[in-house]
């Protein structure tokens, strides 16, 4: 489909208009004056990029996608000190796996998909009928002139916003279709991959959580979406807490993000301070992140089908990485202990039933596991490092980036243990929503020996 420049205008403005506050509408014509500044901000957006530049990005998105992401590698190499001699994994061979943004199969199986589709083709051909009239008004000398013009012909900006803002109800269309095209670009890949993959359709922050724990586990690829600012979002559409990635198994090698905004998600999760502070059996290990191109000069796009070629200067890198390791004389300092041998402290929770949402556990900070739909109980283990010995907080929340998570009932139970000591001074702290619904918990203790 061929984007005019027109349409570019009109990309600009669904943003902006998506992103309007909602509020009571209480003076007709204010509110067809805050219209039009909303108007006049995305043709403003658009007026400083150069037309040359936007066909071109637009040519390479499709003739040559993989030119628009570059590879950005972060060496992490690992100190003496948490050097550590490699477990026995029983002669299992290193698993190497990618996560991919699929919806959850729960969501697809109840979802009447056929019907959806067609009521968001009604939806899109009701916006269509607007689109010409406000391409005009973006284009009116100021804002007053485009005021005017709505009051003379009748045009209703509000019955317009609420369409726009109706597309949002859509999104696991959008969501299901996105995770086709990503499916046919990792099948793609996989098809010259030089290192034996397994594939995951799922980006749920549990199962990638569990996955950098396993010892069985050497390499990573998270393929989902990152946002302006580095928030990693998963495919229930919750946000990667910021003590996501405090617990490597000391056998993960790699770390690879596939996402917008690369550099941020590096530099907000602190990626590289997490992989140099915990014990590996490796003598390096390495980041990989997606820098995507402005195209058009608009926010960072990292195109899901240059997913094959970067991942081709991703494997280059871990098989040299492998091969450095194998002519290393070096496997671990002596005396100290295998990998993942730490001691593991627990969190234990007790009928805690998730009715909407997810909910995460974040324990002084670092991420211990989250929980939605069932089972109701669920216990947590973590490295005992993330407990202090005076005033410990468990905090309880939820996850969502949008819609807020929401439990059946709040007599649940929650049960901390650390191996050889006790904890004491318990005190649970519920808060609620202006609803009167459960929000959260703070939980604070400590542990004496």
């Amino acid at each position: 489909m061929r984007l005019s420049w027109i349409g570019m205008v009109l990309l600009v403005l669904l943003g902006h208009q998506a992103r309007a506050d909602e509020g009571s509408r209480v003076d007709p014509d204010a509110d067809r004056l805050q219209f039009c500044r909303t108007l006049r901000e995305g043709r403003d957006q658009i007026k400083g990029m150069n037309r040359f530049t936007v066909v071109r990005d637009f040519l390479k998105l499709a003739i040559a996608p993989g030119s628009l992401v570059k590879l950005k590698l972060k060496e992490v190499p690992v100190s003496d000190s948490l050097r550590v001699v490699p477990g026995d994994r029983s002669g299992a061979l290193p698993k190497n796996i990618i996560f991919s943004i699929d919806p959850p199969a729960e969501w697809v199986q109840s979802a009447d998909i056929p019907q959806l589709r067609k009521s968001f083709e009604a939806l899109n051909t009701e916006i269509y009928k607007y689109t010409s009239f406000v391409t005009s008004l973006i284009f009116s000398p100021s804002p007053e002139v485009c005021a005017t013009r709505i009051k003379s012909t009748g045009f209703d900006p509000e019955y317009f916003s609420g369409l726009l803002k109706k597309r949002s109800e859509y999104r696991l269309l959008n969501q299901i279709d996105e995770a086709g095209f990503a499916h046919r670009a990792i099948q793609k890949m996989l098809a010259h991959a030089q290192l034996p993959w397994t594939l995951i359709q799922t980006t749920d922050l549990d199962e990638v959580h569990q996955a950098l724990r396993n010892p069985e586990v050497e390499n990573v690829v998270i393929f989902t979406h990152g946002l302006s600012g580095g928030k990693l979002i998963d495919s229930r559409f919750n946000s990667y807490p910021l003590g996501f990635f405090n617990d490597f198994s000391s056998h993960l090698r790699t770390l690879t993000v596939f996402a917008c905004h690369g550099e941020e998600t590096a530099t907000l999760y602190s990626l590289e301070k997490a992989m140099k502070e915990q014990p590996s059996i490796h003598p390096d290990r390495a980041i990989f992140l997606s820098i995507g191109s402005t195209l058009g000069g608009r926010d960072e796009l990292v195109p899901l089908t240059a997913f094959r070629k970067f991942m081709h200067r991703v494997e280059r890198r871990i098989i040299g990485l492998q091969w450095a390791e194998l002519r290393s004389s070096v496997v671990g300092t002596p005396g100290n202990p295998p990998g993942n041998l730490a001691p593991l402290c627990s969190v234990e929770l007790s009928d805690f039933k998730v009715k909407s949402g997810t909910y995460g556990l974040i324990l002084n900070g670092q991420f211990l596991g989250s929980i939605h739909g069932e089972p109701s109980h669920r216990v947590m283990d973590y490295p005992c490092r993330f407990m202090n010995r005076e005033k410990n907080i468990l905090v309880i929340q939820s996850l969502g980036v949008s819609d807020p998570a929401q439990i059946q009932s709040e007599n649940f139970e929650i049960m901390t243990r650390y191996p050889g000591r006790t904890v004491v001074g318990i005190h649970d702290l519920r808060f609620h929503r202006t609803d009167g619904s459960y929000q959260g918990s703070r939980i604070e203790f400590s542990v004496s020996d």
